[in-house]
């Protein structure tokens, strides 16, 4: 079964299936998290909702994860599908591998060192289904962040849709309509930095129909050993040049939102430069900014002007996010952002840099 656009009503008399049998599959990569692998997957197993398929992605991991995967898979057979991989796919070939394998008419993503909240897919369907005429293709609920002992470090609770289209760029805290995302090939690319903000601006480019879920239903664990922790300081090989695929992409499919696609561009690459630029040589910040900066105003030479969009975008953003991206335009413009980013790679700035 597929949920389309069609009414409820007309695809419950083409499938023969009731509300309450819609599928969902719930997707996680599994990379080397065997401190909080299994509270993830109990927190699914959990699930108030039971028309539901676990799916799990497993690749080059080199601790325990795979041992307990094969744990769990073996109790829940019914319930848990895994796969395994000797090479690294990534979060994006990692989600993507698991998407094509998926049965459920909505999917969800989690992260292996996150939680779930027992009414997460429930709270998350009845949103879904709650217009009789038609299905969401995507829902967004608030999440919290908590630091490894699992105290709250903060609770992101969005007002409306247009601040969470600009602050909710990850793929986890989300349920989405399959159909909308086969229909609209949206795939989850293995991106080496920040695949989740240039699949969100692919996503909302689409225009999709989305629906808020007012509640906390994700834990999103701030854990050190993470690969954004980890293995994504220091500018991965080939960023730059990946992005800027996708990018191009995404402005010759999309010819018509050039605003909102010139406003991503500058959110990823300032977002890249601060992310992975701590602690990095002045002669390497300099080398990506170079390349970042350049493409900005090939891709479009107005890109730093400010406009009335433009601020509307800027306002769905946190305040110190939104803070930071108006310096650094004015920076531009005085041809001082260079400057900026060089000092910044050998600061202590980089540790008051927040995360998504």
């Amino acid at each position: 079964m597929v949920i389309g656009s069609d009414t409820v009503m007309n695809r419950n008399v083409e499938t023969g299936r009731h509300l309450n049998a819609v599928k969902v599959s719930i997707i996680s990569g599994v990379y080397n998290a065997e401190k909080y692998l299994e509270r993830c997957i109990e927190s699914m197993l959990k699930q108030t909702y039971k028309d539901l398929e676990i799916i799990l992605v497993v690749n080059a991991s080199i601790d325990g994860s795979k041992d307990i995967v094969k744990k769990f898979e073996k109790k829940e057979p019914e319930r848990i599908k895994a796969f395994y991989f000797e090479e690294k796919l990534g979060a994006g070939g990692s989600r993507q591998y698991g998407m094509e394998h998926a049965s459920g008419d909505f999917v969800c993503f989690v992260d292996c060192d996150d939680e779930l909240e027992p009414e997460y897919v429930s709270q998350l369907i009845n949103v879904a289904l709650t217009d009789k005429e038609k299905i969401a293709d995507i829902v967004v609920c608030n999440f919290k962040k908590v630091d490894i002992n699992g105290k709250v470090i903060y609770k992101r609770i969005y007002k409306n849709k247009e601040q969470l289209r600009v602050q909710s760029v990850a793929p986890w805290g989300k349920m989405f309509n399959t159909y909308f995302l086969k229909k609209n090939r949206l795939d989850l690319r293995n991106v080496p930095f920040g695949e989740d903000i240039l699949f969100s601006t692919e996503l909302y480019l689409t225009e999709p129909d989305i629906r808020l879920c007012d509640w906390l239903g994700y834990i999103w664990r701030d854990n050190p050993q993470s690969t954004s922790h980890t293995e994504l300081k220091g500018f991965p090989v080939h960023t730059v040049e990946s992005a800027i695929e996708y990018f191009d992409y995404m402005k010759e499919r999309y010819p018509n939102k050039t605003k909102y696609l010139s406003y991503f561009r500058y959110k990823y690459f300032v977002w890249y430069l601060l992310q992975s630029g701590r602690n990095v040589r002045k002669a390497d910040m300099k080398n990506e900014y170079k390349k970042a900066f350049s493409y900005l105003y090939r891709a479009n030479n107005k890109w730093n002007r400010f406009d009335r969009e433009m601020v509307v975008y800027l306002k769905g953003e946190r305040p110190i996010v939104t803070g930071v991206l108006l310096a650094i335009r004015i920076l531009e413009k005085l041809h001082l952002s260079g400057t900026f980013f060089a000092i910044y790679s050998q600061s202590f700035l980089g540790k008051f840099w927040p995360s998504l």
